[in-house]
């Protein structure tokens, strides 16, 4: 049953990733300028991340309400009306269930010529009401809904959605078309993947300041993260996403300097960057088709490594933090050798 808990969360941090991200491309990424196409499939991909929203919504009631009862499957019709009107997380579902369908609205208002940039805007603001359904029913919410946790937490997920769902938008929606038109398109491929470039290096930030809080306010202790099952899935999460902060630092000051020399862009010095072991000046030669799959690959993996950094986090989220089983007089976890047997282990939703 632990494990349904933990794929339920996965899925919804999923999709809510892909709702950011989607948004993001949308309204940063790519220019207005660019042609109709690249919108239109942004926006066709809009319609695929808020349906998995949707049904992550309820598989997440689903999930939270064999949690509360402790009861099997066959028991879910009794007590789900129970647990959406007499509980403290059924008003808040509630709540996030209005914002989905608010979200609908704009995908639909989005069709409109001369709103969807309009559209776009105000569904990444009601987003944000679905990101705070997420920070204010987990570990964050234990200390008030509207504490600072909650918010820190809000941060986090919605800037970690931002980047990670960005990289799926672009690897699944953005790039195969960009691709077919690198030649026609130089300019814009360049311009893309430079404003991809800064979000993604505005969310890290984001990512770490809000990430340090909460892995501080979870452990306490440097130890921790080594000597509890809740550090050692932590430590594994951080080691993925150093892997992609590395890849998406080759992006931006090896392979989009090369970008810019292709089509006639000065490019700045970079003579620290070019000390980082793989990052040397890259050649032009083989033309701009082979610099931007080059590109586009190592998107692909970061999104790759995304996927198994969000499923580190449903782990978290089903753990519960060394710092609280002290603060409640029990002894943090062991920690064990491999993350696996943690998943069977979570003691708190």
């Amino acid at each position: 049953m632990e494990s349904f808990f933990v794929l339920a969360t996965w899925l919804d941090v999923m999709a809510i990733s892909a709702c950011a991200g989607v948004l993001a491309c949308a309204i940063w990424v790519i220019p207005r300028h660019a042609p109709g196409y690249f919108h239109a499939r942004l926006w066709a991909g809009l319609g695929i991340a808020l349906a998995l929203l949707t049904v992550a919504s309820g598989v997440l009631l689903a999930s939270r309400t064999l949690e509360f009862s402790g009861a099997a499957f066959s028991a879910l019709p009794t007590y789900l009306p129970l647990v959406v009107h007499k509980t403290h997380f059924g008003l808040i579902w509630q709540t996030r269930m209005v914002a989905v369908a608010i979200l609908w609205v704009c995908w639909l208002v989005g069709f409109v010529r001369g709103w969807r940039g309009a559209a776009a805007w105000l569904a990444m603001v009601v987003l944000l009401v679905v990101v705070f359904s997420r920070s204010a029913t987990g570990h964050a919410g234990d200390q008030g809904i509207y504490s600072i946790g909650v918010w820190v937490d809000c941060v986090h997920v919605l800037s970690s959605g931002i980047w990670v769902g960005g990289l799926f938008a672009m690897s699944l929606l953005v790039f195969p078309a960009l691709m077919r038109q690198v030649d026609v398109e130089r300019m814009l491929s360049v311009e893309v993947f430079a404003r991809l470039s800064s979000v993604a290096t505005i969310a890290l930030i984001a990512i770490v300041v809000s990430g340090v809080y909460n892995a501080w306010g979870g452990l306490e202790r440097v130890d921790d993260l080594w000597q509890s099952r809740y550090g050692q899935v932590l430590s594994f999460k951080v080691i993925l996403v150093a892997w992609m902060v590395y890849l998406g630092g080759h992006n931006r000051y090896h392979k989009l300097p090369a970008l810019r020399r292709w089509v006639g862009l000065p490019v700045g010095r970079s003579s620290f960057w070019a000390r980082v072991p793989g990052w040397q000046p890259l050649s032009t030669a083989p033309g701009g088709a082979h610099l931007l799959s080059r590109c586009a690959r190592a998107v692909h993996i970061e999104s790759v490594l995304g996927v198994l950094v969000l499923a580190a986090a449903s782990v978290l989220h089903h753990g519960m933090p060394p710092a609280d089983m002290r603060h409640m007089g029990f002894a943090p976890a062991p920690a064990v050798a491999v993350v696996v047997p943690f998943v069977r282990q979570g003691s708190q939703a």
